[in-house]
């Protein structure tokens, strides 16, 4: 008679050994929440938030979210757009359904000047230095990059064509004074015919003698693009690249001789 095989039950090493697969999936399952929660972490510390306008606005328009398209950037691009006035995560929490103050383009990085009325400039022309006049000149947004600010000392260059493959860069003046920077917007609030995108254009404000005044708007009309600004220190009051201005005008002769020639006059003679 043979006697039926019966199951042995499991030795208790082998038990030993599924508890501890079982202990080390759950720690693996834990540890790995746990990285991916660090990750998630390390994410939001070193990214910030910037707000780009999804359609152009008219001055008094009140924003709303779908106004605004929310873009997570790399946190080493934060300070240029802290530079600029950009709206930061607690701006915007206060900023939806306000009224814009300026019209805005699309595609325009948000700023808290946007929501701020225009400076009151009634009596602008009181500060206007005596035998001065203020101008406003279009300056190539990338030599600006959000770091110019009134009162800040710069040399103004411009593009010209003097026949060669490239524009030659020439000095127009030398340790001017910047009274204001804007932005001024054009084509956004035209009626007077077709229906236009808004396009904006950086300026800044300087004081310069009436007859440089006068040269500076044939200047920026002979230029081949927007005038380029290098920053000086508050300091440096040498002149490196034109003669220090004498008589009523600071322009560079160079510059002053390419726009006379444009008007068929003869340059100047050489002093």
């Amino acid at each position: 008679m043979t006697q039926a095989n019966t199951p042995h039950p499991p030795s208790l090493g082998g038990a030993k050994l599924v508890i501890v697969a079982i202990a080390l999936g759950l720690a693996a399952v834990v540890l790995n929440y746990f990285y991916i929660q660090g990750v998630r972490r390390a994410e939001n510390e070193t990214s910030f938030k910037a707000y780009i306008l999804t359609r152009a606005m008219r001055t008094g328009e009140r924003i709303k979210e779908r106004d605004v398209n929310v873009v997570t950037l790399p946190q080493r691009f934060e300070q240029s757009f802290h530079n600029i006035g950009a709206v930061n995560e607690s701006d915007w929490l206060g900023d939806v359904n306000k009224q814009v103050q300026r019209s805005v383009s699309a595609g325009s990085i948000l700023r808290r000047e946007d929501f701020q009325p225009p400076t009151d400039t009634r009596e602008l022309d009181i500060d206007i230095t005596p035998n001065m006049r203020r101008v406003s000149l279009p300056v190539n947004s990338r030599t600006i990059s959000g770091m110019l600010r009134a009162g800040m000392w710069v040399d103004i260059e411009a593009p010209f064509q003097t026949g060669g493959a490239l524009p030659t860069i020439l000095p127009v003046l030398e340790r001017v004074k910047v009274i204001a920077v804007g932005t001024q917007v054009v084509g956004a609030d035209d009626s007077s015919g077709p229906s236009r995108a808004p396009s904006s254009y950086h300026t800044i404000t300087i004081e310069v003698t009436p007859q440089d005044a006068t040269n500076l708007a044939m200047i920026e009309r002979l230029a081949a693009g927007d005038f380029e600004i290098q920053i000086r220190n508050p300091g440096d009051t040498k002149y490196v690249k034109i003669p220090p201005p004498s008589g009523d005008s600071g322009i560079n002769p160079a510059v002053m001789d390419l726009l006379r020639i444009k008007l068929g006059e003869p340059p100047a003679p050489k002093r």
